[in-house]
């Protein structure tokens, strides 16, 4: 009876084994397949860029922007196909690439990212439009984009140019000037004219900026004021242009400190 029991026993521990090793096969398979499902991989791809610039301005800067998605957790998408499209925030101008894991690079914050270049001479706002993601099962997950829910984008500017006199580190002189150009769309340097050029002081020890002047370009995108430097001692002094335009970046110059 007692060796008869004994089996019984060893029969049902084999039994529960058996279940165990299966059921962790099970989930284990389950894992992997979630690992390399095309859209579980997407699903974690589609929220802000983490290495994408907000904005760009030319030339001082290429006109190219490294485009990439946010990052994914573990191995959720390694070795799956990635490609990203971009294209302005109207839908024009669409172009995709294969996009590079940065896994080997920047060891958990893995992300993926391709590189476009942008039209210098067609300035705007461009945006994520597309992230496709293909898996080693040849199954394929596409999310599309619009100007409204895309998770990032990028603004194309051209450079101004803010030049002005006097300069030094001990300024007396009342009458201050100022020459605004920016890069046209054809690539040549043009005046800014009719645009608005603040006067701006900083008191010793403080880190803002306040306005004592403000006048607009005229037809050379020249401009010249008198300004009561003497009640600003030891005021910083800089040029100011906000652009009001889409298309052109706006320009701060520093011109020294004030006697």
């Amino acid at each position: 009876m007692n060796t008869m029991l004994r089996r019984v026993a060893v029969s049902l521990a084999a039994t529960a084994v058996a279940t165990t090793v299966a059921l962790a096969g099970a989930a284990g398979a389950s894992a992997g397949s979630t690992a390399g499902d095309a859209q579980s991989c997407l699903n974690s791809l589609t929220g802000r860029g983490t290495a994408t610039p907000a904005s760009i301005v030319y030339p001082a800067q290429p006109a190219q922007v490294t485009l990439s998605t946010s990052q994914y957790a573990g191995d959720l998408c390694k070795g799956l196909s990635v490609s990203i499209g971009i294209s302005r925030t109207d839908l024009t101008g669409f172009k995709a690439a294969n996009a590079g894991d940065s896994r080997w690079i920047t060891p958990g914050k893995q992300r993926f990212s391709a590189q476009f270049v942008l039209p210098p001479n067609q300035p705007g706002t461009w945006m994520t439009r597309q992230i496709a993601v293909k898996d080693l099962a040849g199954r394929t997950a596409v999310k599309t984009f619009t100007a409204t829910d895309s998770p990032t984008k990028v603004t194309i500017k051209r450079e101004s140019f803010l030049t002005g006199k006097p300069t030094g580190s001990a300024i007396t002189h009342p009458y201050v000037t100022a020459r605004l150009t920016a890069w046209s769309s054809v690539g040549t340097m043009a005046h800014l004219v009719g645009q608005n050029v603040l006067v701006q002081v900083r008191a010793p020890g403080s880190s803002t900026y306040v306005t004592i002047a403000q006048r607009r370009t005229g037809d050379s995108g020249y401009m010249g004021i008198s300004v009561p430097v003497g009640n600003y001692p030891k005021h910083d002094l800089r040029l100011v242009f906000i652009s009001p335009f889409q298309t052109i970046a706006s320009d701060y110059t520093y011109l020294g400190r004030i006697a």
